[in-house]
């Protein structure tokens, strides 16, 4: 593209000249808005792509075969798109969506020592997701490490900052209720010591 002149002479000397203007399109650009996929294993992802430049229209070429301009409801993986103008001028990239680990919760809980006590624990381990992380117990409590507990089934939401929850149960157990039978055999005469008992 430019301004390019000529002079063109004859045999007698005589002169003609012009100039002769090449244009281009404007630089064929794409570029890719990307929404990552919140929750690990979601399908929520999206990319929004807006061209620039060239001649338009526009056709689109994703590498799993779709020819949306934008995409939606995408899992976490790489999605490779070619835009071509209408005069057949190429632009290619590339547009990675993330997704954070998997949420995992791990307990460690003490149980019950002797029958109905309240001396029970549960402590929670969380990875994974987005920190911070909430917790909600189905007794109302939202602490990560429990106490004075008794017997039971508790169970707990883990919920992320990208509000992805995770549930997890822990049943607290107990020993049997301790219990002492007797039989006896009361003394046959006074004074002596015949009498006996067995638990």
């Amino acid at each position: 593209a430019g301004i390019y002149s000529v002079t063109v002479y004859d045999n007698a000397g005589c002169t003609a000249s012009l100039s002769a203007t090449i244009t281009q399109p404007p630089a064929f650009g794409v570029t890719a808005l990307r929404n990552n996929v919140p929750c690990n294993g979601g399908s929520v992802g999206s990319i929004v792509i807006s061209p620039s430049g060239g001649v338009t229209p526009y056709t689109f070429l994703w590498n799993d075969g779709t020819q949306n301009q934008n995409r939606s409801f995408l899992a976490a993986g790489t999605y490779s798109l070619t835009v071509t103008d209408n005069n057949n001028c190429t632009f290619s990239l590339t547009t990675v969506i993330t997704q954070p680990a998997l949420i995992s919760v791990i307990e460690t809980h003490s149980n019950v020592l002797c029958n109905a006590e309240t001396n029970g624990t549960i402590s929670l381990s969380t990875t994974g997701g987005v920190s911070p992380y909430h917790y909600s117990w189905n007794d109302g409590d939202s602490s990560t490490n429990r106490t004075n507990l008794a017997a039971g089934n508790y169970l707990v939401t883990v919920t992320d900052h990208n509000a992805c929850p995770v549930s997890l149960a822990v049943t607290i157990t107990q020993p049997v209720a301790l219990a002492v039978a007797e039989t006896h055999t009361d003394v046959l005469c006074n004074g002596t010591n015949t009498g006996s008992i067995n638990t």
